[in-house]
């Protein structure tokens, strides 16, 4: 539902200071988000294993959700340095507010059929980097035009992409507009016009 979010962006711009401030960004910060269940197929010991890597101050870790992999997570992020916020679990609206202050968001799957994470963050104007093994990446994502799509697991790529986005945030703002421009088209009422072209096919 693209309108929904447009319409939370509207109200929620305003509070962006706000909201950074509530969680400690600051203003040279790269923020690099990752919105799913904490479980193990959604690999998300891998940003956290590619930011050791990096040991870049100017990047902050943003964990939106919850699950089992939770406690681990806290785990190997403590005593390396690396800023973070896990949110816990959120409803729409207060995700809303997360994807507002993401410049990047990843989606590390082992597999992922389409995961709505990517729809949302592209809402909002974020740069997307995902495995191949996700079933919309290669519908949603235009390589190096809105975000990267690379193999699963591999952390030196993913180091390597992050290094150079975090040096060129130009470039991260627009791959962020191309990933609003791309998400735009999927639409409740375009898939009305697909399914409509299916049946007068049949």
């Amino acid at each position: 539902n693209n309108n929904f979010f447009q319409d939370n962006i509207k109200k929620l711009t305003p509070k962006i200071q706000y909201i950074k401030d509530s969680i400690g960004v600051r203003q040279n910060d790269l923020v690099i988000s990752m919105c799913c269940s904490f479980t193990k197929r959604k690999r998300p010991t891998d940003l956290i294993k590619t930011a050791i890597e990096m040991n870049n101050t100017n990047i902050f870790l943003l964990f939106i959700g919850d699950g089992p992999q939770r406690s681990l997570i806290e785990s190997k992020l403590k005593g390396t340095g690396i800023r973070y916020h896990i949110t816990g679990f959120l409803g729409q609206n207060q995700i809303s507010e997360y994807y507002l202050i993401s410049d990047i968001s990843v989606v590390l799957s082992d597999y992922d059929p389409s995961p709505k994470a990517m729809n949302e963050a592209m809402n909002f104007s974020n740069c997307i980097i995902s495995t191949k093994n996700v079933g919309t990446a290669n519908d949603l994502i235009k390589q190096n035009q809105n975000g990267y799509i690379i193999d699963v697991g591999d952390i030196p790529e993913l180091k390597k992409t992050l290094t150079y986005l975090e040096s060129n945030r130009d470039h991260v703002k627009n791959m962020g507009k191309k990933s609003l421009d791309i998400v735009m088209l999927f639409n409740y009422f375009e898939n009305a016009k697909a399914i409509e072209k299916a049946i007068v096919s049949i």
